[in-house]
């Protein structure tokens, strides 16, 4: 089955070489060949034994010979056929592009095809979708050649240029999404002033074009397009005061701009700066999986980041968006394992640090294996820190540790709480019972070493 932009690259073909039908003809070989990407092709003007003679009238031919135009006619062939292998190169850019589209945050990349996934499809009303010159331009990004096409459609269709520019894909991206997803800041630019409305369209994954382009961490080109987008549109500086907020507005996942922006790595720091200082509130929202951009900044060791957030602002704003309960920032740092970053947002003295099943931060050091940070939090005077603490499960930092095999966290927690090593869960199991339980043998090798462990087993 053909896709939607192999057809787009047949048609743009034809367009830009006026080709006429016997040359169409000529054209669908080389189109067949160059999309199997699996196999090498055969066919004479894609990709061949350039030291094989070639018998194909038109198209190789020994240089030697003398030229003759009843028998050959190189320039029109060979030029197509250098067109078609350029034309997917940049087929091959643009289908990596719509998968970005399509795609959200640790998702499957999208079905191939013109048939999109069931969860996926949207009724678009014909009238709503977008024509194909002027997607072909928003992938090229050519501000002049964009308002040329602009012009031409608004003619042919009389429609307005704001109805143009409100047309979508089948999947409900519109040529700001387009834009975004191939970093062409002066087309958003230009889209943006003409059509501020675009910059809150959602695709069929939920997603801004302000979600595409965090995701590409490119949030330059996020402040660029709101900082074009007209006073009073909510998009700019005073972003802030918009209901809802550009930065505020979720995914189906729950992701908002910046939120995309930390989950993919970006590394323009200052920006996200900048983006948070305009809408504070939003560094606390938490996605579908409970994590804030506080959570996700100390995971990612993004220091400058929790800075901008800061305590002030953390403590204001803590209960924002409780339908979803937010997981504690401090566990981010704990999965980061980073120490600097852990006694950064340890500093925060946040009392909300226990996650939904009632684990403390102790519980998860011990549970991923953080020596160093076990260590840390049992230096800190906190109750949120206390080793005597039962998750939901029933379960001290030191089952979990023993049930995990960390011996050495084992160790460290029976230094400064030698009685742990009697105390039971709510199953009624001490941690050598656990460590049996789920076949962790250093644990139990060590425990029946420890003097005294054999008392307390026979005796629990």
């Amino acid at each position: 089955m053909w896709t939607w932009i192999e057809i787009e690259v047949l048609l743009t073909a034809i367009n830009t070489l006026s080709l006429q039908s016997p040359q169409i003809e000529v054209l669908l070989p080389h189109v067949g060949m160059a999309r199997d990407r699996s196999a090498p092709s055969t066919h004479v003007g894609m990709a061949r034994d350039r030291s094989a003679p070639s018998t194909h009238v038109g198209m190789a031919r020994d240089r030697s010979a003398p030229s003759t135009h009843e028998l050959y006619a190189p320039a029109p062939e060979e030029r197509l056929a250098s067109f078609i292998r350029f034309a997917f190169l940049v087929y091959r850019e643009i289908e990596e592009n719509e998968k970005m589209l399509h795609q959200g945050s640790g998702s499957a990349p999208p079905t191939q095809g013109v048939v999109a996934p069931a969860d996926e499809d949207e009724d678009v009303e014909q009238d709503r979708l977008m024509d194909s010159r002027t997607y072909m331009q928003a992938t090229r990004g050519r501000v002049d050649e964009f308002i040329q096409i602009l012009e031409s459609i608004s003619s042919e269709q009389d429609l307005q240029h704001s109805e143009i520019l409100c047309q979508v894909r089948p999947r409900k991206n519109t040529c700001l999404h387009i834009a975004a997803s191939f970093g062409h800041h002066d087309l958003a630019k230009y889209i943006v002033r003409e059509c501020p409305d675009l910059i809150k369209n959602k695709n069929s994954k939920g997603d801004t074009a302000l979600h595409i382009a965090a995701r590409k961490r490119n949030l330059s080109f996020v402040k660029i397009v709101m900082d074009s987008c007209p006073s009073g549109s909510g998009a700019s500086q005073d972003v802030e005061k918009a209901e809802p907020s550009l930065l505020g507005i979720g995914n189906k996942e729950g992701n908002t701009v910046l939120h995309e922006a930390l989950i993919n790595r970006c590394k323009q720091e200052e920006v996200v700066e900048i983006l948070i200082k305009a809408d504070p509130q939003v560094a606390h929202y938490p996605n579908k999986e409970g994590k804030s951009l506080l959570f996700l900044a100390a995971e990612a060791h993004y220091f400058h980041v929790v800075e901008a957030i800061g305590k002030p602002k953390v403590e204001k704003h803590m209960n924002i968006n409780r339908d979803r309960e937010a997981k504690p920032a401090v566990h981010g740092a704990i999965l980061g394992k980073n120490k600097e970053m852990l006694e950064k947002i340890l500093a925060l003295k946040i009392v909300h640090q226990r996650d939904e099943h009632g684990r403390t931060p102790l519980h998860y050091a011990a549970s991923i294996g953080y020596l160093e940070g076990v260590q840390t939090l049992l230096a800190k005077d906190q109750s949120n820190f206390d080793r005597y603490h039962r998750d939901d499960e029933g379960f001290l930092p030191i089952h979990v540790a023993s049930m995990r095999g960390y011996v050495d966290i084992v160790k460290e927690l029976l230094q400064v709480s030698s009685d742990s090593i009697e105390l039971l869960s709510k199953h009624g199991e001490n941690i050598l019972h656990v460590a049996a339980k789920y076949g962790k043998d250093n644990v139990v090798d060590f425990l029946l070493k420890k003097k005294g462990v054999e008392y307390h087993v026979c005796t629990s």
